[in-house]
């Protein structure tokens, strides 16, 4: 004789099964036959829709991740180009009126070569999350004695 469940018992299994995909564990907790449990995720291709939702999730991922790798990029170059331009006391920007490439002095701050080194290897990492980024000295230590000379 084939059971029937109501449609809220049998929510209640495919929502358990997207969690746990035992059967025999399902059908002990809802006290019912493994067998039916089988039947209905045979039926109802509880497989099939389980490994959508997984591909779905996926791609979801994988686009926030892109989404995060392109913004920290665009933080890092952009960073990069700051320090960058306070090393040799200018950059190139637009002007506003001509909307030409001017180049415009920026005051000289604090700025090592090791922090655009170190931005670099930001970039690195973002770029090639699995690769280690290739080591680079840092800028505090260029030029002193033995560091790089030897």
């Amino acid at each position: 004789m084939s059971n029937i469940l109501s449609q809220s018992l049998v929510d209640q299994l495919w929502a358990e099964y997207q969690v746990n995909q035992n059967t025999a564990k399902i059908a002990a907790k809802y006290r019912i036959s493994e067998k039916t449990v089988r039947r209905y995720r045979r039926t109802l291709n509880w497989d099939e829709r389980l490994r959508k939702i997984r591909e779905q999730a996926q791609v979801q991922i994988d686009q926030d991740s892109t989404k995060r790798m392109a913004e920290n990029l665009m933080l890092l170059r952009g960073a990069k180009k700051v320090y960058a331009s306070t090393l040799i006391g200018s950059a190139k920007t637009l002007c506003p009126h001509c909307n030409k490439e001017v180049i415009v002095p920026i005051p000289r701050i604090k700025a090592k070569l090791g922090d655009i080194e170190k931005l670099i290897r930001c970039e690195e990492m973002v770029l090639h999350p699995r690769q280690q980024a290739s080591p680079l000295p840092v800028g505090s230590d260029l030029g002193e004695e033995g560091d790089l000379d030897e």
